[in-house]
Order: structure tokens, then C-alpha cells, then sequence
């Protein structure tokens, strides 16, 4: 609640998602301390994923992780990190903490909750798909402990069969619908730019020393003669339509990050940029564009 209401007095969405994220994180190290009080000695750590591991949590954003242990899980480990998952989800009369997801540890939802740490950066080295080293790009443990993740993947950098497996998958994830914008999938939306500077920074073999999206763009600005010249740009549109997912949400009390034109709630949206809904759409789509024109220089797929 506090951090809405700097929100809307300041607009400074990369302050929100930092306060939102450090929130997060004090809460779940917090209960995972009194787990390992409650029920006993274990080495379980939390690897925080997505928007979380990116420092760039929003108000609806799911906490997406990735148990750790340093020996082969026990009975114990599974219990701690069983009772994590259910005293951040549960259902109470004022809802849940957070929603949960575990889908990105290795093997999916049909891979054990927990995972080895030495088993895991074997996986990232040499049987994790492109799409899997683009998503621990944005991996860092819960506890601060270095893990070197973030070498290994950039380490072979990228051949042209999987550049080709992403530009598919880049193309399928693309939403258009009729009266909707989505500000996540659209193309030049954000998953398109964060897709972008992951592309690149794995096809550099740079190794980032952040998680965020901005300190990727930035870093790859600094290496990089095209993204010198066109990352300004990028990092403005982006920042713009965070801000826009964050009010969307606000206004409309939902999750997602799709804008319905003519709703209600996307009239309430135009008032807070004092535009009306139309005006609303075509700024947008200006954003869309102009993040699209720089994709089209510097996007290695």
C-alpha cells in the first residue's frame, strides 16, 4: 500500500519494483528462517526467477523460484520447502501472501521440487535448452550467497540452430487482439525487449553482473556500438510501458497485461496521463513502434 501510493505520486516504476522486490524477499527470508527453526537443520536455499530474480517485482507478480540444496535433498528439505510454498499461497480471509510458481526449475513440472546446486549448473552447462540459460539469466539466490550460474550459460554463447529455436518461440509468444493492446506480448511489448537484450547478452558471452533488464540493456550499450546508439531509446520505452503495466493494474484490479479500450478501467488509466482512451491507444502503439524500429537493429534473431 505504500509503495502504490508513491507510486502514483512520483511514477518512478524502477523505485516501485525495487521496494516491491526487497519486500519480497525480507518476507520469504524471513519465513524460511522460522521453518528451519521450526522443523530442523537444512541447507535449503531459494533461487529467486523471472520478474523476482530481475529485482523488477511488480503488484501482481508471482514469486517464481527454484529450491536449492548443497547435498542430495532429504525428507527434511522437502518438508521446509513444501510448508514454504503453502504459508506464501494458502488461501486466508484477506487472500494469499503470494502466488507460487516452480515451473522453471530443471525438467519442469515433472522434475523434483528440489534440485542439487551441482546438479543444476550440470544441467545449465550442457543440457538446458536456449529458452532455459535466457531464463537464469535472471536467477540470484534469496540469500546472496555468489553462485556462478550466469558464467556457465553465457560461457558457449548461442549457435545459429538454437538463434533460430528462439526467433520461433520470440514469434509465438506475439499477441494480437481486436480492441486489446498487451503490453507484455505485443510486438515491441516487454517481453520483446527483455527477450532481445537476453538474446544478445548470451550471443556476447557477457556476463552480467545484474539481473534487471535496464542494467542488461545498459551493459550491453557499453559493449556494444548499435546498443550505444539506440539503448536510450529502448530503456525509455520500457520504463514506460512498466509503468503502464503497474497503473493498469492499479486501476483495474487484475493481473495481466492486457488493455481493454473501451473498459472501464482503461478510462480511469487515460485520466492518470490526462489523455482520453483513444489518445490512450495511440501513444501505446507509438511505443510499440518505436521499440519494434529499435528491435529491428538490434535484435540478434
Amino acid at each position: 500500500i505504500i509503495s502504490a501510493n508513491q507510486f502514483l505520486s512520483d511514477m518512478n516504476v524502477e523505485n516501485l519494483m525495487s521496494n516491491l522486490t526487497n519486500t519480497a524477499d525480507e518476507i520469504c527470508e524471513t519465513l524460511l528462517a522460522a521453518l528451519k527453526k521450526e522443523y530442523g537443520n537444512s541447507d535449503l536455499e531459494v533461487l529467486c526467477m523471472g520478474k523476482w530474480g530481475g529485482k523488477e517485482f511488480g503488484f501482481r507478480s508471482d514469486l517464481d523460484l527454484v529450491f536449492l540444496t548443497t547435498e542430495t535433498p532429504n525428507e527434511l528439505d522437502n518438508k521446509i520447502a513444501r510448508r514454504f510454498i503453502s504459508r506464501l499461497s494458502d488461501q486466508h480471509h484477506a487472500g494469499s501472501i503470494y502466488s507460487v510458481d516452480t515451473r522453471l526449475r530443471p525438467s519442469g513440472n515433472a522434475g523434483p521440487l528440489l534440485v542439487r546446486k551441482e546438479n543444476l549448473l550440470a544441467f545449465l552447462e550442457s543440457k538446458s535448452a536456449p529458452w532455459e540459460r535466457q531464463s537464469y539469466l535472471r536467477a540470484r539466490p534469496l540469500n546472496s550467497e555468489t553462485l556462478n550460474i550466469k558464467e556457465i550459460i553465457t560461457r558457449n554463447g548461442l549457435s545459429p540452430e538454437e538463434l533460430k529455436e528462439l526467433k520461433t518461440i520470440r514469434h509465438e509468444l506475439h499477441k494480437t487482439r481486436k480492441g486489446e493492446l498487451d503490453l507484455k506480448l505485443s510486438p515491441g511489448g516487454l517481453v520483446d525487449i527483455e527477450f532481445a537484450a537476453q538474446t544478445q547478452t548470451l550471443v556476447t558471452k557477457l556476463n552480467p553482473q545484474s539481473e534487471s533488464t535496464v542494467d542488461m540493456i545498459s551493459m550491453l550499450r557499453s559493449n556494444d556500438s548499435k546498443w550505444q546508439e539506440h539503448a536510450d531509446s529502448l530503456l525509455t520505452v520500457y520504463r514506460e510501458l512498466r509503468t503502464l503495466e503497474q497503473l493498469n493494474q492499479l486501476v483495474s484490479q487484475h493481473s495481466g497485461s492486457e488493455i481493454k479500450i473501451d473498459s472501464n478501467s482503461t478510462q480511469r488509466l487515460a485520466q492518470l496521463y490526462n489523455m482520453g482512451a483513444e489518445e490512450l491507444e495511440s501513444y501505446i502503439k507509438s511505443l510499440f513502434s518505436k521499440s519494434s524500429a529499435a528491435l529491428k537493429i538490434l535484435d540478434p534473431i
